[in-house]
């Protein structure tokens, strides 16, 4: 078998606009840092002309008198308590195995119900589950020895944490929150005769 791998280099036009952004984003928390933006209503009847931008600008930073945030946990309790920042558990059973005169007794360890928040998006949702330690314990019991402790590696579920920043925006002058206004040449509701 052949494997042939080339590589082509070409210079031409720039044909799209390039966007970097400088947010970097755990592939396991892509919420943390975020911005959410609470738009205010509007009075009607409103007219704008398109002389000037009247786009909202969504450009808000940590420190903006508008701006609060919100640490939210991955892992609470049963009364939504955050759990300690070292928690690791398992999402299926682990046991303790004790070995005496060649027989093994399997002995599961005990488990907790937990809520484990989803942060692939904004609100946050979170669902009880039961875990255990992430861990298997192994004890013989024949000769003196320490209680064999095998973790499990990466653990199933670990503590994070996100934090959310809420901004409340209150610009009279910006009246579209995104650049997709729509203009009626069409059907408008009382047409120049």
């Amino acid at each position: 078998m052949h494997t042939i791998v080339a590589q082509v280099e070409s210079v031409g036009p720039i044909t799209r606009q390039v966007i970097h952004s400088k947010k970097i984003i755990r592939a396991s928390n892509p919420i943390d840092s975020s911005y959410i933006y609470l738009q205010d209503t509007l009075t009607l009847p409103l007219f704008d002309e398109f002389s000037k931008s009247r786009f909202q600008q969504y450009n808000a930073q940590p420190t903006d008198p508008n701006v609060t945030e919100q640490l939210y946990y991955k892992l609470l309790d049963q009364t939504s308590v955050p759990l300690p920042a070292n928690s690791k558990y398992s999402l299926t059973e682990t046991n303790r195995y004790v070995t005496q005169a060649g027989l093994t007794d399997t002995i599961p360890l005990v488990s907790l119900p937990i809520k484990i928040g989803n942060f692939s998006a904004f609100p946050i949702v979170y669902a009880t589950t039961t875990v255990w330690p992430a861990y298997n314990l192994f004890d013989t019991l024949d000769f003196a020895n320490p209680i064999d402790t095998i973790f499990q590696l990466p653990p199933d579920v670990v503590q994070d944490s996100a934090l959310i920043f809420t901004v409340v925006i209150n610009d009279p002058n910006a009246v579209w929150i995104d650049h997709f206004a729509y203009h009626n040449y069409n059907l408008p509701s009382f047409p120049w005769s």
